[in-house]
């Protein structure tokens, strides 16, 4: 059903109509949290791009002038996910196993279904359709369909090292919109791993950058979160800025 929005309805809505001191406390109170969300924003953005260079150094400069390219076909091998997938109507909000599907989320629901995948140290997660890639070393049921799921075709490529190859295939793989990806990412050229114990080093140095994202992403989330639920007592008058707090605020007579 088409939803309209009647703008002169809306016009008309009353509301709480705080005395001006209230309102500069509100709004210097509100600038301090868009602030914080904005420093948080800034940090991301910085950490994504720390990210791209180091992915651009370790797995492509670096390798590229030690080694020769190969298919990325030759380094993996798909996992079967038959009998081991659910559809997305039947996600959970808790149960024995997480849900991983194509979705940018790592864990998209739960599920007490009993056939997981148990990844022996871990696995490569790649959305056929979004092209969304993870890493994931913990048992799982895939979810959905557009899920494939890939390990290493030898003990001679680690298992987080691949993950990262992969992620940084697809991040330069153009999109095909909803087609399906994994054609054209199997044969993506990358440069030949370098030797396992350097695989190793590679992929902790980009787990720690990709943990400090995570951890980044989820405070932003939080601080977005808590602005809402701020703004919603604060305009309500269910929450006060106390008048003590208020002196030299830009606006406010106390």
């Amino acid at each position: 059903e088409k939803m309209i929005f009647q703008t002169d309805r809306w016009l008309r809505v009353l509301m709480p109509l705080p005395s001006v001191d209230d309102q500069a406390g509100i709004a210097f109170v509100l600038d301090a949290v868009e602030t914080a969300e904005s420093v948080h924003e800034g940090a991301i953005v910085a950490k994504r791009r720390l990210k791209q260079a180091l992915l651009q150094h370790l797995l492509t400069d670096k390798q590229r002038a030690d080694g020769p390219l190969v298919e990325l076909k030759t380094l993996m091998r798909s996992v079967s996910v038959q009998g081991r997938k659910i559809q997305a109507g039947e996600y959970k909000p808790t149960g024995r196993f997480p849900v991983v599907d194509q979705g940018r989320q790592k864990i998209a629901g739960y599920t007490d279904f009993p056939n997981a995948i148990i990844p022996r140290p871990a696995v490569v997660v790649f959305g056929d359709h979004t092209r969304a890639t993870k890493i994931v070393d913990f048992p799982f049921v895939a979810g959905a369909d557009g899920v494939r799921v890939f390990e290493p075709s030898s003990d001679a490529v680690d298992h987080y090292f691949l993950g990262h190859l992969v992620s940084r295939a697809a991040e330069q793989m153009p999109s095909l919109g909803y087609a399906r990806h994994s054609a054209e990412l199997l044969r993506s050229v990358v440069p030949a791993p370098p030797p396992i114990d350097d695989q190793r080093h590679v992929a902790h140095a980009l787990s720690l950058v990709n943990d400090d994202l995570a951890l980044f992403d989820r405070q932003l989330d939080a601080l977005h979160r808590f602005k809402r639920g701020l703004m919603q007592k604060l305009l309500t008058g269910e929450l006060q800025v106390p008048v003590e707090g208020r002196k030299g605020m830009k606006g406010s007579t106390a």
